[in-house]
């Protein structure tokens, strides 16, 4: 077993207290016991990202030589587990429906722990298919055609509004509603003034907008949502030339909630690639109704209002440079600005930016 990781974790603090005790070791034996061999040695792993990564992941082969992805948690908190829990949940689900749902948007899961093991673990086929994001160049994509781009709003439509809410209620779904995420917003500004991250003219303006006509008229048109849609979690397939096929992965954050909070979070981590973001956006925004696009677009407004503030203007990722979360700070700070004003200058500010 080696190791293929490149990120310098040392530039960030040791975390490694989080991490559930012998994880690596244990890890090893599951390994053992399933009876597949990883590319990345899981103590190697857990030393080098000192609890900053809350799974250990890797691509394993069989004694047959198949290629299996597998993924398991090493971070002991509650929320890690219960993210953990969710996606175990999922795979079960999508292995169980597999007549009545397309298979192409999904991983094709093999195996999985059971929710009560102390490590739990999934393991999945390896596709032949690409991450739409750089191998490590995070929120930077590969070139992609239209069609592409068109299969990816597709694949975000089809989790959006293939699910009857009433069909999947043994996923136990969480609900995130729009006053839970004004309510996250309100303390998140509160943080950031106190570490003059923002200033009260802008904490100001927030607050106004929070409890303006305009918010508390939110339609939120309720729906199935991944919750966590970025280029990452977007797997491209590598014949592009004939049929176009896009896997959606990370399956630990799906939820009910509302119908623009995908097609925003997508938005928002394309800030580097300007180019897809715009047409990715146009794609979506031509496949809304008519009739919905007002509450729609106000609804997207929204939405770009919460991750500005609650991921733009202090996640530092660690892939990237000093200097690039400089600018991407910068780049939310003015997409927050002009989101506040209105949804035309919101779309003004991604257009020239």
């Amino acid at each position: 077993m080696g190791s293929k990781l490149h990120i310098n974790y040392k530039r960030f603090d040791d975390n490694s207290n989080l991490l559930i005790k012998n994880c690596g070791e244990e890890i090893i034996q599951i390994l053992r016991k399933i009876e597949i061999t990883p590319d990345v040695d899981p103590i190697i792993f857990t030393e080098l990202t000192q609890g900053n990564k809350h799974r250990y992941y890797s691509i394993c082969k069989t004694k047959r030589g198949e290629k299996l992805f597998f993924h398991a948690l090493i971070i002991n908190t509650g929320s890690a587990r219960e993210q953990m829990i969710r996606e175990i949940n999922f795979g079960k689900f999508i292995l169980n429906n597999t007549q009545r749902i397309s298979k192409d948007i999904f991983p094709e899961y093999v195996d999985f722990s059971s929710v009560n093991d102390r490590i739990m673990w999934i393991l999945s086929k390896v596709l032949p298919y690409v991450s739409l994001e750089k191998a490590g160049e995070i929120e930077k994509c590969r070139d992609i055609s239209k069609k592409t781009i068109i299969s990816i709003v597709d694949g975000m439509n089809y989790i959006n509004q293939q699910f009857n809410l009433d069909d999947i209620e043994s996923l136990q779904l969480r609900k995130f509603t729009i006053s839970q995420m004004r309510d996250q917003i309100e303390a998140r500004i509160e943080k950031h003034l106190r570490l003059k991250i923002i200033d009260v003219e802008l904490a100001q303006l927030v607050n106004d907008y929070c409890y303006s006509t305009i918010f508390n008229s939110l339609i939120p048109h309720n729906c199935f949502i991944h919750g966590d849609f970025h280029s990452g979690n977007i797997l491209l397939s590598k014949d592009q030339k004939s049929q176009e096929y896009v896997k959606i992965i990370d399956w630990e954050d799906y939820q009910i909630g509302n119908v623009s909070y995908d097609i925003a979070l997508l938005f928002i981590r394309l800030w580097r690639e300007p180019k897809i973001r715009k047409e990715i956006t146009a794609i979506f925004l031509n496949s809304i109704k008519a009739d919905d696009m007002s509450s729609f677009h106000e609804l997207f407004r929204f939405n770009i209002i919460y991750f500005a503030i609650n991921q733009g203007l202090t996640t530092a990722f660690l892939e990237l440079e000093l200097t690039e979360i400089y600018k991407r700070k910068m780049w939310f700070r003015g997409l927050l600005k002009n989101a506040l004003v209105s949804y035309e200058s919101l779309m003004d500010y991604h257009k020239k930016n």
